[in-house]
């Protein structure tokens, strides 16, 4: 007996065809001004207060659907966007009190419910009610907030700002560092790095004979570098992986941002690495410039070069999902037209810097493996300051390695000594 009605226009045609749900009680002006905010234009939706889902009954033949694979992606965000601010609208809070009354399990459940009501995916909303759940109980203190009301709080914060789950806890494990330290703006440790991590691990030996050939000066550590360190946890557990196994290693690690470097060297005291890590706050292109002098020095070059530049082309950054674009370090995903500025440099200036077979590994889009082979063989030569007064030396591309989830992810180079 109950029935809807729609406009005609293009949006109402697409929730149609999409199956779109909004929550119960959504106002017919709030669904008109989907439509204009969707496509700049009017509509009129109207929908029974007693649907949970929209039924859109179109009254007229609906025009063709014209829209594209493009273009749908183009509106997905938008789309998004508009149905979690209808569910965030309608969504109802929950007391600290009535969370506390609830055993963890439940509070959990209900958090899940919360979460998916909200837009998440229900892997996402899984993750997140657990993880929300147990630091809101492990923060509790004495006399304080109560953790029914800083879970509430944490759960707005997601639903409503789309913030990463990293930053509401503040903390992540990453590779074998339980509860490395994660703030904005620095990325948020990912899996993919993690591989990244393994693969080094597993291919790159730190013992008393260096990349080289020759028996190390002792007490020199195996010395690398990790350009763009963000939280420090790529170089970090590489140190710590490589310590626990008793290797003798110093990082240094570089960001042109001094959140990054003030988070790396707190990670790095937290986990008792300190004394292996050195922490410059400094372009790549600064810190090539003051190592120029000391480029004829052996001792001064790296075993082994490491980054997980910015790799994102330009034109997909805005195309981010917001939990990423309205949260991370817009510096730290973007890699320019082609997403390739920064690894460029990287490739150009990694001869100089590295060891006769050193190697240089990067985590990159899954489009950059073929042009960062290109690149290199069309390349030849280090650059420099006085690059006569160098050995001719190049880097040969190794290989390109898939990530968990089968894209060609992180790529391998050493540096070759050419006669």
């Amino acid at each position: 007996g109950m029935t809807c009605s729609s406009c005609t226009c293009s949006f109402a045609y697409l929730m149609a065809m999409a199956s779109l749900s909004f929550p119960l009680g959504c106002s017919q002006r709030v669904r008109r001004g989907i439509c204009g905010h969707v496509f700049g234009g009017v509509g009129r939706v109207r929908v029974c207060r007693g649907h949970a889902r929209a039924s859109v009954s179109v009254k007229e033949p609906p025009p063709p659907l014209t829209f594209t694979p493009t273009r749908l992606q183009r509106l997905t965000p938008a789309i998004s966007r508009v149905r979690r601010r209808c569910y965030s609208k309608h969504s109802t809070a929950v007391g600290g009190e009535a969370w506390e009354s609830m055993q963890p399990e439940q509070a959990r459940l209900l958090a899940k419910a919360r979460l998916l009501e909200g837009g998440e995916s229900e892997g996402e909303a899984e993750v997140i009610s657990r993880e929300l759940v147990k630091f809101a109980k492990k923060e509790e203190k004495d006399g304080g907030v109560g953790w029914g009301d800083r879970l509430e709080k944490l759960l707005r914060s997601r639903i409503d700002d789309r913030t990463p789950l990293q930053y509401l806890i503040g903390e992540w494990d990453f590779h074998q560092l339980q509860g490395i330290k994660v703030r904005r703006p620095c990325l948020c440790p990912r899996p993919e790095t993690e591989d990244l991590v393994d693969l080094i691990v597993q291919n790159v030996k730190v013992d008393e004979v260096d990349v080289s050939g020759n028996r190390r000066p002792q007490p020199a550590p195996f010395q690398f570098l990790d350009i763009g360190a963000g939280t420090g946890a790529l170089g970090l557990a590489l140190v710590n992986a490589w310590k626990k196994d008793g290797g003798n290693v110093h990082m240094t690690a570089i960001d042109i941002s001094p959140q990054a470097c003030e988070l790396t060297n707190e990670n790095a005291q937290l986990f008792n690495l300190s004394e292996s890590v050195t922490v410059k706050h400094q372009s790549f292109q600064d810190f090539v410039n003051a190592k120029n002098a000391q480029w004829d020095d052996q001792t001064q070059k790296f075993d082994l070069i490491v980054s997980n530049p910015p790799y994102i082309p330009s034109d997909q950054v805005d195309r981010l999902d917001a939990v990423v674009l309205n949260h991370e370090d817009r510096g730290a995903l973007d890699g320019g037209s082609d997403g390739m500025d920064i690894i460029r440099e990287i490739l150009r200036h990694s001869p100089a810097l590295l060891k006769s077979g050193g190697e240089l590994w990067m985590e990159v889009d899954p489009i950059h493996p073929e042009m960062i082979h290109s690149f290199v063989e069309g390349q030849g030569s280090s650059s420099g300051p006085d690059v006569a007064s160098l050995h001719a030396a190049s880097l040969e591309f190794l290989e390109a390695i898939d990530d968990f989830a089968g894209l060609k992810r992180f790529v391998r180079l050493r540096r070759q000594q050419v006669e």
